[in-house]
Protein backbone atom coordinates (compact mmCIF):
# COMPACT_ATOMS: atom_id res chain seq x y z
CA UNK A 1 0.00 0.00 0.00
CA UNK A 2 1.44 3.26 -1.10
CA UNK A 3 0.68 6.34 0.88
CA UNK A 4 0.92 9.70 -0.91
CA UNK A 5 2.80 12.26 1.10
CA UNK A 6 1.82 15.86 0.41
CA UNK A 7 4.69 17.81 1.94
CA UNK A 8 4.65 20.96 -0.21
CA UNK A 9 4.95 24.52 0.98
CA UNK A 10 4.64 27.81 -0.88
CA UNK A 11 2.07 29.81 -2.76
CA UNK A 12 -0.39 28.55 -5.28
CA UNK A 13 -0.78 30.24 -8.63
CA UNK A 14 -4.17 31.58 -7.50
CA UNK A 15 -2.65 33.35 -4.46
CA UNK A 16 0.06 34.92 -6.60
CA UNK A 17 -2.53 36.20 -9.09
CA UNK A 18 -4.57 37.75 -6.24
CA UNK A 19 -1.47 39.57 -4.90
CA UNK A 20 -0.59 40.88 -8.37
CA UNK A 21 -4.15 42.10 -8.99
CA UNK A 22 -4.18 43.87 -5.61
CA UNK A 23 -0.83 45.54 -6.34
CA UNK A 24 -2.07 46.69 -9.76
CA UNK A 25 -5.26 48.13 -8.22
CA UNK A 26 -3.27 50.08 -5.60
CA UNK A 27 -0.84 51.31 -8.25
CA UNK A 28 -3.66 52.42 -10.55
CA UNK A 29 -5.42 54.27 -7.72
CA UNK A 30 -2.16 56.04 -6.83
CA UNK A 31 -1.50 56.96 -10.45
CA UNK A 32 -4.99 58.43 -10.94
CA UNK A 33 -4.75 60.38 -7.67
CA UNK A 34 -1.36 61.78 -8.76
CA UNK A 35 -2.72 62.70 -12.21
CA UNK A 36 -5.77 64.41 -10.69
CA UNK A 37 -3.51 66.51 -8.45
CA UNK A 38 -1.24 67.42 -11.37
CA UNK A 39 -4.22 68.36 -13.54
CA UNK A 40 -5.59 70.57 -10.74
CA UNK A 41 -2.20 72.32 -10.37
CA UNK A 42 -1.87 72.78 -14.14
CA UNK A 43 -5.40 74.20 -14.36
CA UNK A 44 -4.92 76.69 -11.52
CA UNK A 45 -1.59 77.84 -12.98
CA UNK A 46 -3.09 78.43 -16.44
CA UNK A 47 -6.38 80.08 -15.51
CA UNK A 48 -6.29 83.68 -16.73
CA UNK A 49 -6.83 86.25 -14.02
CA UNK A 50 -9.32 88.96 -14.83
CA UNK A 51 -8.32 92.54 -14.26
CA UNK A 52 -11.90 93.73 -13.75
CA UNK A 53 -13.49 94.11 -10.37
CA UNK A 54 -16.89 92.66 -9.68
CA UNK A 55 -19.35 95.28 -8.51
CA UNK A 56 -19.60 95.41 -4.74
CA UNK A 57 -23.11 95.38 -3.36
CA UNK A 58 -23.82 98.24 -0.99
CA UNK A 59 -24.29 95.74 1.86
CA UNK A 60 -20.80 94.35 1.39
CA UNK A 61 -17.71 95.86 2.94
CA UNK A 62 -14.30 95.87 1.27
CA UNK A 63 -11.37 95.33 3.61
CA UNK A 64 -8.02 96.73 2.45
CA UNK A 65 -4.95 95.13 3.95
CA UNK A 66 -2.43 97.73 2.89
CA UNK A 67 0.47 96.03 4.67
CA UNK A 68 0.18 93.08 2.27
CA UNK A 69 -1.10 95.00 -0.77
CA UNK A 70 -4.52 93.42 -1.32
CA UNK A 71 -8.20 93.92 -0.65
CA UNK A 72 -11.11 91.54 -0.31
CA UNK A 73 -14.88 91.81 -0.21
CA UNK A 74 -16.41 90.68 3.08
CA UNK A 75 -19.61 88.67 2.80
CA UNK A 76 -22.53 89.44 5.14
CA UNK A 77 -21.78 88.09 8.61
CA UNK A 78 -18.12 89.11 8.53
CA UNK A 79 -18.44 92.90 8.66
CA UNK A 80 -16.64 93.08 12.03
CA UNK A 81 -13.53 91.25 10.78
CA UNK A 82 -10.29 92.40 12.43
CA UNK A 83 -6.72 91.61 11.46
CA UNK A 84 -3.19 91.95 12.76
CA UNK A 85 -0.54 92.28 10.04
CA UNK A 86 3.18 91.71 10.03
CA UNK A 87 5.57 92.33 7.14
CA UNK A 88 8.39 90.21 8.55
CA UNK A 89 10.00 87.88 6.02
CA UNK A 90 9.99 84.18 6.81
CA UNK A 91 11.56 81.43 4.70
CA UNK A 92 10.31 77.87 5.02
CA UNK A 93 10.96 74.61 3.17
CA UNK A 94 8.50 72.04 1.94
CA UNK A 95 9.01 68.30 2.46
CA UNK A 96 11.10 68.12 -0.74
CA UNK A 97 13.49 70.87 0.41
CA UNK A 98 12.11 73.64 -1.85
CA UNK A 99 12.15 77.00 -0.11
CA UNK A 100 9.54 79.76 -0.16
CA UNK A 101 9.71 83.24 1.32
CA UNK A 102 6.66 84.71 2.97
CA UNK A 103 6.81 88.51 2.85
CA UNK A 104 3.95 89.18 5.23
CA UNK A 105 1.12 87.70 7.22
CA UNK A 106 -2.30 88.82 8.44
CA UNK A 107 -4.04 87.01 11.31
CA UNK A 108 -7.84 87.23 11.51
CA UNK A 109 -10.57 87.33 14.13
CA UNK A 110 -13.88 89.10 14.68
CA UNK A 111 -15.30 91.31 17.40
CA UNK A 112 -18.26 88.94 17.71
CA UNK A 113 -16.00 85.97 18.40
CA UNK A 114 -13.83 87.93 20.83
CA UNK A 115 -16.92 89.14 22.72
CA UNK A 116 -17.87 85.50 23.39
CA UNK A 117 -14.49 84.60 24.92
CA UNK A 118 -12.02 87.51 25.08
CA UNK A 119 -9.26 85.44 26.65
CA UNK A 120 -9.17 82.71 24.01
CA UNK A 121 -10.88 84.10 20.90
CA UNK A 122 -9.15 87.47 20.51
CA UNK A 123 -6.39 88.25 18.05
CA UNK A 124 -2.90 87.79 19.45
CA UNK A 125 0.63 87.97 18.14
CA UNK A 126 0.64 84.16 18.01
CA UNK A 127 -2.51 83.52 16.07
CA UNK A 128 -5.94 84.41 14.85
CA UNK A 129 -9.05 82.39 15.63
CA UNK A 130 -10.08 82.49 11.95
CA UNK A 131 -6.68 81.66 10.45
CA UNK A 132 -4.04 83.55 8.49
CA UNK A 133 -3.35 84.91 5.02
CA UNK A 134 0.28 85.03 3.98
CA UNK A 135 1.88 86.83 1.04
CA UNK A 136 4.56 85.14 -1.07
CA UNK A 137 6.67 86.08 -4.06
CA UNK A 138 6.90 82.47 -5.31
CA UNK A 139 4.26 80.17 -6.77
CA UNK A 140 4.05 77.38 -4.17
CA UNK A 141 0.88 75.70 -5.48
CA UNK A 142 2.86 72.50 -6.19
CA UNK A 143 4.81 72.57 -2.92
CA UNK A 144 4.11 69.98 -0.25
CA UNK A 145 4.17 71.50 3.21
CA UNK A 146 3.81 69.28 6.28
CA UNK A 147 0.87 71.37 7.46
CA UNK A 148 0.19 73.67 4.61
CA UNK A 149 -2.23 76.27 3.45
CA UNK A 150 -5.77 75.32 2.55
CA UNK A 151 -6.11 77.85 -0.28
CA UNK A 152 -3.71 79.44 -2.75
CA UNK A 153 -4.28 82.37 -5.10
CA UNK A 154 -2.30 84.58 -7.45
CA UNK A 155 -3.13 88.25 -6.84
CA UNK A 156 -1.46 90.66 -9.23
CA UNK A 157 2.29 90.01 -9.18
CA UNK A 158 2.30 88.07 -5.90
CA UNK A 159 0.64 85.06 -4.31
CA UNK A 160 -1.54 84.62 -1.24
CA UNK A 161 -2.17 81.53 0.86
CA UNK A 162 -4.92 80.98 3.39
CA UNK A 163 -4.24 78.70 6.36
CA UNK A 164 -6.85 77.38 8.74
CA UNK A 165 -6.73 78.20 12.45
CA UNK A 166 -4.76 75.65 14.45
CA UNK A 167 -7.75 74.75 16.63
CA UNK A 168 -10.99 76.05 18.06
CA UNK A 169 -10.49 79.04 20.31
CA UNK A 170 -13.35 77.83 22.51
CA UNK A 171 -15.52 74.75 22.26
CA UNK A 172 -18.50 76.87 23.38
CA UNK A 173 -18.13 79.06 20.26
CA UNK A 174 -17.13 76.52 17.63
CA UNK A 175 -20.33 76.99 15.57
CA UNK A 176 -19.70 80.74 15.28
CA UNK A 177 -16.01 80.14 14.55
CA UNK A 178 -16.83 77.55 11.86
CA UNK A 179 -19.38 79.87 10.21
CA UNK A 180 -17.00 82.85 10.20
CA UNK A 181 -14.12 80.66 9.04
CA UNK A 182 -16.16 79.65 5.96
CA UNK A 183 -17.03 83.30 5.31
CA UNK A 184 -13.35 84.28 5.49
CA UNK A 185 -12.54 81.62 2.88
CA UNK A 186 -15.17 83.23 0.63
CA UNK A 187 -13.59 86.64 1.23
CA UNK A 188 -10.15 85.18 0.37
CA UNK A 189 -11.51 84.05 -3.00
CA UNK A 190 -12.39 87.70 -3.78
CA UNK A 191 -8.85 89.02 -3.02
CA UNK A 192 -7.46 91.55 -5.50
CA UNK A 193 -4.37 93.76 -5.55
CA UNK A 194 -4.70 97.30 -4.22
Amino acid sequence: MLKKINNQSGFTAFEIVIVIVAMLAIGAAGYFAYQARQDKNDYSANVPHKKTTAPVKSSQKVLEIKELGFKMTLPPGLEDLEYRASTDNKTIEDIKGRSATFTGQALFGTKALASKDAQNCSLSADGGPLGAIERLTTDTSSYEFASGPEKFKKVGSFYLTYSNPQSYCSLDNKDLQDRQHELLKQAFDSAQPL
